[in-house]
């Protein structure tokens, strides 16, 4: 797939293999857009290495447990930089319940 000019949204793209995601989809052309929800240190810092290299690259925050929230995300991706071609999800959350131990509620967040 080519994917230069094209845009390409990275759930959870600024740190750990999001980040090398989000890096190796600016170096083939895409234009990413980084979602965070927490690491926004991590997020500027990757869009602005991308912008450096001379790629496109925009952020945004979202808690992606909350389809408001997530449908919003999304909106601004495109109204950022075009049409969603890519969409990689690699958010994540790391729980300290046990299996025994976590509600419902943990399990969606």
């Amino acid at each position: 797939m080519e994917l230069q000019g094209r845009t390409a949204v990275v759930t959870g793209g600024a740190v750990r293999i999001g980040r090398a995601i989000s890096l190796a989809l600016a170096r083939q052309g895409a234009h990413v857009f980084i979602h965070y929800n927490r690491s926004i240190g991590p997020a500027e810092a990757l869009r602005d290495e991308i912008l450096a290299t001379g790629g496109v690259a925009a952020i945004g925050s979202g808690d992606l447990s909350d389809p408001g929230q997530a449908h919003g995300l999304m909106h601004l991706a495109q109204d950022t930089l075009g049409p969603m071609a890519v969409l990689v999800n690699s958010a994540s959350a790391f729980p300290t319940d046990t299996l025994e131990e976590i509600t419902l509620d943990g399990w969606r967040s």
